[in-house]
């Protein structure tokens, strides 16, 4: 009688079962990075609008009273509140 070369059942169930696992973790990976993209995003557009606001108020542009207030940037509502305070000059 000749021996049967191939893979048992019991060895496919198995793969599948280690596959599942691997694409499962996987998939949790990616979506963890999504979030982390996401919130990446909203810092640096925060970041951005905080540097213009300083840059516009430095140059003179505009004061903290027209600065200030509600701005809407790539679709999001941010609120902007400057707060001047007087330093000790050394």
């Amino acid at each position: 009688m000749k021996a049967e070369s191939g893979f048992t059942l019991v060895e496919v169930l198995v793969a599948l079962v280690v596959a599942a696992i691997a694409l499962l973790a996987l998939t949790q990976v990616q979506g963890r990075f999504v979030d982390t993209q996401q919130q990446l995003k909203i810092r640096l557009q925060a970041a951005a609008i905080a540097q213009n606001a300083l840059t516009r108020l430095i140059a003179g542009e505009a004061s903290a009273r027209v600065l200030a207030g509600r701005k809407q940037v790539d679709g999001r509502l941010w609120q902007v509140r400057i707060t001047l305070e007087k330093t000790p000059v050394p």
